[in-house]
């Protein structure tokens, strides 16, 4: 089953079976408190009790059923000059 979507409509559809849903509303939306990332609770009322599904905005403006993975730590390399180490500087600190 697909998991992330352009539409968030399109998305609940592909999550929903036809005609086995009773009353689908929005139960609570916003932003969450730590990554500040956009989600939406949607209730889908059904004979056999009341099922939520939350979905979250993505960084590619898609939706998806998981919360985006932070941003990840990343190594870059220094350029030589001014900041970085040299053959020299390095000799200064052995």
């Amino acid at each position: 089953m697909a998991t992330r979507g352009a539409d968030l409509r399109e998305l609940i559809d592909r999550w929903l079976q036809p005609g086995d849903v009773g009353r689908v509303h929005v139960a609570r939306f916003g932003r969450t408190p730590a990554g500040r990332v956009r989600f939406v609770l949607i209730e889908i009322s059904r004979s056999g009790g009341t099922v939520g599904l939350y979905f979250f905005r993505q960084p590619d403006r898609t939706w998806g059923i998981a919360p985006p993975l932070p941003p990840r730590p990343a190594m870059r390399l220094a350029e030589a000059g001014e900041g970085a180490f040299g053959d020299t500087d390095i000799a200064k600190f052995v």
